[in-house]
């Protein structure tokens, strides 16, 4: 397989099963073949409709992790899928040697509910 596969078009993307992304917002519904509506629930397909780990999209999915909008522990959940799916595929990461995001964002809000109990004011809402 090439480095370099080709571009998943938005139909392509919208028949892959739910099993081909690396998480789906809970507030969709099924519809008949058993996929997440509205298809917009589903984030970072990494597998192709066959469920095969497809490795440029697997590391483009690690790439936008950070970038997407998703709750601390939708990305935590989403990280763990793919750092697995990663080391499996034999493809190293830094991702899985540096603390969760979701650690990383308890350890903020606590240094930040300190200074506030200090009389410091709130860094971030």
């Amino acid at each position: 397989m090439s480095y370099y596969s080709k571009v998943w078009e938005p139909a392509y993307v919208n028949d892959l099963p739910d099993s081909s992304f690396a998480v789906i917002e809970p507030r969709g519904k099924k519809d008949g073949e058993g996929k997440t509506v509205p298809r917009s629930l589903r984030h970072l397909p990494f597998k192709d409709k066959d469920g095969k780990v497809d490795l440029p999209h697997l590391r483009n999915a690690l790439a936008r992790l950070s970038q997407t909008k998703l709750s601390p522990e939708l990305k935590e959940k989403a990280r763990k899928k793919l750092v697995e799916a990663a080391k499996n595929a034999g493809v190293e990461t830094s991702l899985d040697e540096k603390k969760s995001f979701l650690e990383d964002w308890r350890c903020f809000a606590a240094w930040q509910d300190a200074c506030l109990s200090a009389g410091g004011k709130r860094v971030l809402t």
